[in-house]
């Protein structure tokens, strides 16, 4: 894929379960995670998010949210966070390409999605976060240890 020519991941940096909030809001952990990964300050200005989502933080939410309540499943883990790393010299448009097209073959329209590629370090980094539930069929993701290696590595 001419996408990935020349650009290499050094590392997964973290791979994250999202659980729900023992207080209050069920969802405050996915929601505060959402938020992060869209700030404007991270994604210089917002141009580097993308997903199948919606197009603000409060939209993203809701919509995952209405996927959880549409199959009566809004409790338990929430979603899923994968941070990824690149080499320093990696431009942020490569990297923001490499993601949208991991997010479409991994989780497609299966799962609700937004990823952000953030520009704020001396090195680019995306971060993926997608719903716990699956849009098409209410299933919940489950991972389990070593499918990073197994499967979405590959990816």
């Amino acid at each position: 894929n001419k996408s990935w020519e020349g650009v290499g991941i050094i590392a997964l940096t973290k791979l994250m379960h999202m659980k729900q909030s023992a207080k209050g809001n069920p969802a405050a952990h996915l929601k505060n995670g959402i938020q992060y990964i869209m700030q404007k300050e991270k994604t210089d200005g917002g141009i580097w998010i993308g997903g199948n989502a919606g197009t603000a933080p409060d939209e993203v939410l809701q919509t995952f949210l209405d996927t959880k309540k549409d199959y009566g499943k809004p409790d338990g883990r929430q979603g899923y966070h994968f941070v990824i790393s690149f080499k320093e010299d990696a431009v942020p448009e490569q990297v923001y390409q490499i993601m949208g097209e991991f997010c479409k073959e991994y989780l497609g329209d299966q799962y609700d999605f937004v990823y952000a590629v953030h520009t704020d370090t001396s090195h680019p980094h995306a971060h993926v976060i997608f719903n716990s539930v699956a849009r098409t069929t209410g299933i919940k993701y489950h991972y389990k240890k070593g499918d990073w290696e197994k499967y979405i590595q590959r990816v």
